[in-house]
């Protein structure tokens, strides 16, 4: 394609994007927004819409019925109820920088030198 193949649909594709952008806005701006009535009834929509009842307001409804029996509290079998808790030992604190390179330590016999090269950070060597 040479240069004005390319231009010329640049400016197609401008021409239709700013198209679909006025004809939206006009389509949105364009609405009925008055409420719609309903002519057997006379009745709007904004006036249905307050007889269906919403779900949240149902389940609202059915846990305002609900009653507890507070004499539970002087049952001897709930006073006799002993608290098990414990309190939390407190733990120490981990590394100031939880992502900084561990330091490499090797006091303990035990450690293998597989083990410390596994910590190490690596480094590349200059020759």
């Amino acid at each position: 394609m040479n240069g004005s193949t390319n231009s010329l649909v640049n400016t197609i594709i401008a021409i239709c994007v700013a198209g679909g952008v006025i004809g939206g806005m006009y389509a949105y701006i364009g609405r009925d927004r008055s409420p719609a009535i309903n002519e057997e009834s006379g009745l709007t929509s904004q006036s249905v819409d307050t007889r269906v009842k919403d779900p949240i307001i149902e389940s609202l409804e059915r846990v305002s019925k609900v009653t507890f029996d507070e004499s539970i509290f002087t049952d001897p079998l709930f006073v006799s109820l002993s608290d098990f808790a414990q309190p939390v030992q407190v733990q120490p604190e981990g590394r100031p920088n939880p992502f900084s390179p561990l330091p490499i330590t090797a006091t303990s016999s035990s450690v293998g030198d597989s083990a410390i090269r596994a910590v190490a950070p690596v480094t590349q060597v200059k020759r």
